[in-house]
């Protein structure tokens, strides 16, 4: 089956594309599409959804796998994730954006921010990229770590690198 977003009428499928000008009317009028996956172009950290489309359904082809390789590269994956991010505390995740050639946390860490801490809200000593709730902090005290990080890192770095 290919990728694509739902479509009010049944999916055209591969090898069987009519597009008749009732098809064609159709998609016009509800904004609507059934795109085969090539046009969505995925790769890391993108696809052309996130500029020109919103997906409302998909149908994905998977690759069958052995339970237990899919079970230890999990394992794996997480055992990573524990190591390099600060899973021990609450935090929105990864804060800032990767800027082009470079990454927020060596970014961070350059300006002399690892550890930053406003109240409760820290920049984490873990993975600078986060900023972590070390308890009780306000959303005001987060907010007021993530701004200052971004100037103070913006005044060092002239590369363009922002929050998310």
């Amino acid at each position: 089956m290919p990728f694509g977003l739902a479509h009010p009428h049944p999916p055209i499928r591969p090898g069987k594309q009519k597009e008749g000008k009732a098809a064609k009317q159709r998609e016009k009028e509800s904004g609507r599409c059934n795109c085969p996956e090539a046009r969505w172009l995925f790769g890391y950290r993108s696809s052309i959804a996130r500029k020109q489309k919103l997906f409302i359904s998909a149908k994905l082809r998977l690759t069958p796998g052995k339970p237990e390789e899919i079970r230890a590269k999990m394992e794996e994956l997480a055992l990573r994730r524990k190591q390099k991010q600060p899973l021990e505390f609450a935090s929105a995740g990864s804060t800032f954006k990767r800027p082009a050639g470079s990454f927020a946390g060596k970014l961070i860490e350059e300006a002399g921010l690892k550890g930053f801490r406003i109240g409760e809200a820290q920049v984490s000593e873990k993975h600078c990229g986060f900023v972590i709730n070390r308890g009780g902090a306000s959303a005001d005290e987060i907010m007021q770590v993530i701004l200052a990080v971004t100037e103070r890192v913006e005044e060092k770095q002239e590369s363009g690198w922002r929050r998310r």
